[in-house]
């Protein structure tokens, strides 16, 4: 469990630095290291925390069971996810209206992921996984529209149809393949 803890406070620890740091130019470390520095500084924290939490997680065998969700649960999860699989998409594929309408769409999704897996039955380090998430996912959704410029140009039907698309196929290999077996369960 200490992995797991220990990654949880590395990976958020360096996220909400960078959700609350300073953006005026010169008190902002991101100028003062450069921001090639910053971001590679930035990016080996959370990987080692995200690592962290993997070995961790997976090394917990048997946690304190804390709640077991009712059976419909697992239909909500399943649309949550259909749903979260596009926001994902769409936070990367250009000029789209989805990306547009919810400006971060990765914040949103994540939160969306940690929310509904929140509703299956939890033992204690789910409860630390997704909470420690979805907390994170409000705290920097609310931070982040504050300091958003909304800018989007030249958004599509073709871009929206291609987002939406490729999350439900994303949906579909993570659901078939991925989940069952990474996390040993299958989703349907």
């Amino acid at each position: 469990m200490i992995y797991l803890i220990g990654g949880l406070t590395l990976f958020f620890g360096t996220h909400f630095y960078s959700a609350f740091r300073s953006r005026q130019s010169e008190r902002d470390i991101k100028n003062t290291l450069g921001e090639g520095i910053y971001m590679g500084l930035y990016s080996a924290i959370s990987a080692i925390g995200l690592a962290l939490i993997v070995v961790g997680y997976w090394s917990v065998l048997e946690a304190l069971p804390i709640y077991a969700g009712p059976e419909w649960t697992r239909s909500v999860v399943q649309v949550a996810m259909v749903i979260a699989c596009v926001l994902i998409v769409s936070a990367y594929w250009p000029a789209n209206r989805i990306q547009h309408q919810f400006r971060h769409p990765m914040v949103l999704a994540i939160t969306i992921w940690a929310g509904s897996h929140l509703l299956n039955p939890t033992d204690l380090k789910a409860l630390l996984l997704f909470g420690s998430f979805f907390i994170f996912g409000i705290i920097d959704a609310a931070s982040s529209f504050r300091r958003a410029k909304l800018v989007q140009t030249g958004a599509t039907l073709r871009n929206d149809v291609i987002v939406i698309v490729v999350g439900l196929g994303a949906y579909v290999l993570i659901g078939a393949f991925l989940h069952p077996i990474v996390i040993g369960l299958p989703i349907w």
